[in-house]
């Protein structure tokens, strides 16, 4: 493992988001620095806990996607490390194929004819000692992010550098994969939930009611029509945040924030009514 993640964590960033987040963790930890919650009163013992949770939603929505983000990037190779292999590949590739041309011209000139008659049993050598072959091959064995820190994966890189166990890990990336944002060739694309990646990184809803949320969807995904789909989305968001909208205004508890159990009976309402037949 490199030692400048392990030794350093909090080291100064020149990105202004990671400063911002070391600074807003010092602040924090300064805020609470000798609270001594017994002492508190019964008002600011709520009060307490209502803002530490707020907090805590926020944290915990950036640690689901940042831990997605850590095992996307560590499922690929190493951009930077493939290149410089892929372009080391090439030069020794073509230096060597001028090399045997210059020394063994007149031999080449016997296979060509050879080859002429028959074209398979040459084109492989000369494919394996292609530029384009090296440069593929080069890429495939350049390192991906886990393996150039040490670790035989993102599971294991995230449970080093976090200090978390296997299964924490794997329940974060199984909700990341829903309401984290995807890559495809480079490219972002919108989260499968994307109602629900928002609110999660807004610390709108908790980690367990998310969870509850991502099982109810899944649960309707293959049964339902895509609006559908949609409008339970919407609507189990805002009862888990408290947020009135069109899809639950009206109903019994809108504007109340729902805890994970109220959720689940409410996505089994959901699915009665738009798939009763399972």
């Amino acid at each position: 493992m490199a030692t400048m993640f392990m030794e350093n964590p909090s080291e100064a960033s020149s990105n202004p988001v990671i400063a911002a987040v070391e600074q807003a963790r010092d602040a924090l930890l300064a805020a609470l620095s000798g609270v001594s919650f017994g002492l508190l009163g019964d008002e600011e013992s709520l009060s307490m806990l209502l803002a530490i949770e707020s907090v805590g939603r926020v944290v915990d929505g950036a640690r689901v996607l940042s831990t997605s983000d850590v095992l996307r990037r560590s499922e690929y190779f190493d951009a930077a490390a493939a290149k410089s292999a892929a372009e080391t590949a090439v030069a020794q590739a073509s230096s060597a194929q001028s090399a045997d041309r210059s020394a063994d011209r007149s031999a080449a000139e016997s296979d060509a004819e050879a080859q002429a008659v028959a074209p398979d049993s040459v084109a492989p050598e000369a494919a394996a000692a292609s530029p384009s072959v090296a440069c593929a091959a080069a890429s495939l064995a350049a390192p991906t992010l886990a393996r150039r820190l040490g670790c035989r994966s993102g599971v294991e890189l995230v449970c080093t550098l976090a200090r978390l166990s296997r299964s924490e890990v794997r329940q974060r990336a199984v909700l990341g994969e829903k309401a984290g944002q995807r890559m495809l060739l480079g490219r972002p694309l919108a989260p499968t939930y994307p109602v629900l990646g928002e609110a999660l990184q807004g610390g709108e809803l908790g980690l367990e009611q998310a969870r509850v949320i991502v099982q109810v969807l899944d649960g309707l995904r293959s049964s339902v029509l895509v609006e559908d789909l949609d409008r339970v989305e919407r609507s189990l968001v805002a009862s888990g945040s408290g947020a009135i909208i069109p899809e639950t205004e009206g109903l019994p508890g809108a504007g109340i924030a729902f805890a994970p159990e109220l959720l689940r009976q409410q996505g089994i309402q959901w699915k009665a009514r738009l798939a009763p037949d399972g």
